[in-house]
């Protein structure tokens, strides 16, 4: 086969542009570097739950969404060449290889009763290519060959244990048509054996070219002709309009059509066609949760006036510092007693993680550790000491530091200990008077006390990374401790169970959770979805509907919308339309289903056409 000679390149010196990512992004200047200027991003970002079953856990690197602008088009990566040049600051992979990744959507005949229209995709990993161990302190340009080898390749789409009928947009589609027609998504991603293996460190990445035997093909936007510009962050981006051959050059004037302007402001200057474009605060984007920055303009002469034109400006992200909490830190201290607090969470709008630091010397009136990763700490105070003790702590995003912040700690007299409200006096002093700092405040000393309720809110907010640092190690101790009394603490234990979330992966482990709450219509969905995969029992697809039918009696709209699909399949029940378009529509009403793009009436379409 001769070597590719249609070539597509994207340049990141700017930011990702057209390339999504769930690490956390920013745009570097190096003046003095080899490149001076790229993108780093920060491992190991979110992981992508949709395909823990298959080949293991995901972290999405990079991602190029084939029909949205800055995409060359459908791209035929057969006997193609992938190329990036990249390299790792303070990066480990931790055993996780670094691979590319092509999703296709599947031909719609045969479809339509299984899924959404035009949304569901087989996956082809190029799992014998590991581009990591490439990966060095210095800049690198690796190349990968795209064979349609089977042996270089791993079909990744089993993807079913927490996602119940979302998992089922993944359907198998044979290598060779896969990589003819790639129209999904071009990925590159990190994937490791389990969820706490991730990639460390930054990946910086300057460029990354494909180079093909056939021609892409534009689709949707991409068509559209829309004028594209690049910006950075807090920065004034700055271009010049086209203009229209159907409007005299020598008489054009420049218009902004008004209200057009999305995610900050332009002005235009009206001869020239010059513009600057402000984003909004901290805004960059497009990412796969915020739409691009965009304005719309026309062309006049005074007698022809041109159609509509699209502008889109890609903003490249800037690394911001962490910022501290604002929550009162001032904590009440037994005398003589080591006392084992949070630090509440500190804030980061790159979303990135984050590591927490004792300031050197700033430790009055006892000792302290913190956890870096979590923001615990526990502080020890001077032997006899009683009144007002502190510490200085700073937050990392691991390029820039926050200033330092002070915690304060009054040590009681002995005899005089602090007093522990219950629960309850807790909701009435402080969440329904709405102190709100108040109520997570006390929520953590309740919890580390042992009180079921309070243990289930911090250890939810653990998961989350609400209000505290995200710790899913911790998150899995306090929802331990609830799981037997609150339902949804089962319900969020039995999913990190399914995807090895601070736990082992353990489907098992993961039922019996669920099972302690019979009559809970989120735990009777999860373990239907369990019984139509056969985690933790044999599979039964019939025993699943039972337990679709009976969450959905109790309202549960997930369910409602995996029993309509279930009596569309005749899966574990007879087909039946009537029933089918029920259930759909009442989930349909109630908001369920899988969330897809905004404004593609994907489940209108499940119910028109079926």
């Amino acid at each position: 086969m001769p070597a590719p000679t249609n070539e597509y390149s994207w340049d990141f010196s700017m930011g990702p542009g057209a390339w999504a990512s769930w690490f956390a992004p920013s745009v570097v200047q190096d003046p003095t570097g080899d490149v001076t200027a790229f993108t780093r991003f920060h491992a190991p970002g979110t992981t992508d739950p949709n395909h823990v079953d298959g080949i293991g856990s995901l972290f999405l690197l990079a991602h190029l969404s084939i029909p949205t602008i800055g995409s060359a088009g459908v791209l035929n990566l057969a006997d193609a060449e992938f190329e990036i040049t990249i390299k790792g600051t303070d990066f480990e992979a931790n055993g996780g290889k670094l691979m590319v990744w092509v999703c296709r959507y599947i031909p719609e005949e045969g479809v339509l009763r299984n899924y959404y229209v035009g949304l569901q995709v087989t996956n082809w990993a190029n799992t014998g290519n590991d581009l990591a161990p490439g990966v060095t302190d210095e800049w690198q340009t690796l190349t990968v060959q795209l064979s349609d080898d089977p042996a270089d390749w791993t079909y990744a789409g089993n993807a079913v244990s927490i996602q119940g009928d979302w998992a089922d947009r993944y359907q198998p589609l044979d290598l060779a048509s896969s990589l003819d027609m790639v129209n999904a998504t071009l990925h590159l991603v990190m994937v490791a054996d389990e969820s706490d293996e991730g990639p460390t460190g930054f990946l910086d990445i300057a460029n990354i070219t494909v180079r093909t035997q056939t021609p892409a093909t534009p689709v949707g936007v991409q068509t559209l002709g829309y004028q594209l510009f690049h910006g950075l962050e807090d920065q004034d981006a700055s271009g010049l309009l086209a203009g229209d051959p159907a409007v005299d050059a020598g008489l054009t004037t420049y218009q902004l059509v008004a209200g057009s302007e999305a995610n900050g402001t332009v002005v235009i200057d009206p001869v020239t066609g010059a513009f600057i474009f402000t984003p909004n605060i901290n805004f960059y984007g497009p990412t796969d949760f915020v739409g691009a920055a965009t304005f719309r303009y026309t062309v006049t002469d005074g007698v022809n006036t041109s159609l509509e034109k699209t502008v889109v400006v890609f903003v490249g992200p800037i690394n911001d510092a962490p910022v501290t909490s604002t929550a009162d830190v001032t904590m009440e201290v037994t005398h003589d007693q080591p006392f084992a607090y949070t630090i509440f969470g500190a804030t980061d709008v790159d979303k990135e993680a984050l590591t927490y630091r004792l300031v050197d010397g700033s430790v009055q009136h006892g000792t302290v550790t913190i956890d870096p990763d979590s923001g615990r700490y526990v502080f020890t105070p001077e032997a006899g000491y009683v009144g007002a003790a502190s510490f200085q702590y700073t937050v990392s995003d691991g390029q820039l530091d926050s200033p330092p912040a002070t915690i304060t700690l009054n040590v009681h007299a002995a005899g005089d200990d602090p007093v522990l409200l219950t629960y309850q006096q807790v909701i009435d002093t402080y969440l329904l008077a709405g102190d709100a700092q108040g109520f997570y405040r006390n929520v953590v000393l309740l919890a580390d006390a042992g009180d079921v309720n309070a243990a289930y809110h911090y250890g939810s907010w653990l998961h989350s990374g609400v209000h505290v640092t995200r710790d899913v190690d911790l998150a899995a101790q306090y929802l331990s401790m609830a799981a037997a009394t609150v339902p949804d603490a089962a319900v969020q234990l039995a999913f990190m169970y399914l995807t090895g979330d601070g736990v082992p992966r353990d489907p098992a482990m993961a039922r019996l959770l669920l099972e302690l709450h019979p009559t809970n219509a989120a735990a009777i969905y999860r373990i239907a979805i369990l019984d139509d995969l056969g985690y933790g029992a044999p599979q039964d697809h019939a025993r699943a509907v039972e337990g679709y039918l009976e969450a959905a009696k109790m309202g549960n709209a997930d369910a409602m919308f995996a029993l309509g699909r279930r009596y569309l399949m005749a899966e574990g029940v007879a087909f039946s339309a009537a029933d089918a378009y029920f259930w759909l529509g009442v989930a349909l009403k109630y908001d369920a289903g899988p969330i897809v793009p905004g404004g593609v009436p994907q489940f209108d379409n499940l119910l028109t056409y079926n």
